[in-house]
């Protein structure tokens, strides 16, 4: 019976703890492909929502960006112009216009103008850029300055960039002063606490890291959360390199041109 047994065991049949091996086997190696497969799936499926998902995040940035951009730099630009109409305002007062009216009849002018609007200080310069009358704050001489320079150049009003000194960021907008015959014999400058920009763009939340600011025609910022960004002249490019991408924009800047 135990021969018997053996030969018919050795004669082709497969032992059962065999067959379970193999079937495990084969099992495992089904079980392995799906795995991989799926994993391969999952993958493909992860990047081709990564790129969509990129994809709509960057035109729901664009859509929201550009307006709220829009809006900031209206904001910003019916502020500058609220600046100008006020030392306008100064100057079209007929003090101011009779080159011939005394210094103190002219600085009880500036010092309404003052108290009422929000000057940091406010004076009254001679064609060479020396102070004649004005608020104790007041800088003595303009004439090296490249606003000055400018407010010649084009004898019309000049905001200077964001500028420091001892009292704090300030902009410093001028004016020419004419006389009755329409003939320029000296200048009103103002300086207005930097503040009415910051105002501007407090309001401008970007999420947990982004940021808002306002950089002249050469990309140096004139408004930032970051201050110290502005006291020392930081420009956009020290911040984001030099890229064909950052020219271009500040080029299209410098066009007019919005929306970028």
């Amino acid at each position: 019976m135990g021969i018997m047994a053996t030969k018919v065991l050795n004669s082709g049949h497969t032992a059962p703890g065999h067959g379970k091996s193999a079937v495990r086997s084969i099992r495992g190696k089904i079980l392995t492909g799906i795995f991989a497969v799926v994993t391969i799936l999952t993958v493909v499926l992860m990047s081709v929502m990564t790129y969509f998902m990129n994809s709509l995040t960057s035109t729901i940035l664009r859509e929201t960006l550009q307006p709220m951009a829009k809006t900031a730099a209206q904001s910003v630009e019916a502020n500058l112009h609220l600046m100008a109409d006020r030392i306008f305002l100064t100057r079209d007062n007929a003090v101011l216009s009779d080159r011939n009216a005394p210094l103190p009849e002219k600085q009880k002018v500036l010092d309404k103008a003052i108290s009422g609007i929000e000057f940091v200080w406010i004076g009254i310069y001679n064609l060479g850029g020396r102070l004649l009358t004005g608020s104790e704050d007041c800088p003595v001489l303009m004439g090296d300055s490249a606003f000055f320079d400018e407010m010649k150049a084009t004898e019309n009003l000049v905001i200077a960039d964001t500028s420091f000194d001892s009292s704090g960021l300030e902009i410093v907008v001028g004016t020419p002063i004419f006389d009755a015959e329409d003939e320029m014999y000296s200048y009103l400058v103002g300086s207005y606490d930097y503040g009415i920009l910051y105002d501007s763009m407090s309001n401008i939340n970007l999420g947990s890291k982004g940021s808002a600011f306002i950089v002249n025609n050469e990309g140096v910022y004139m408004a930032h959360k970051d201050v110290s960004l502005i006291e020392n002249r930081g420009n956009i490019r020290e911040t984001f390199g030099e890229s064909d991408e950052i020219a271009e924009m500040l080029e299209q800047m410098r066009l007019g041109q919005t929306g970028i």
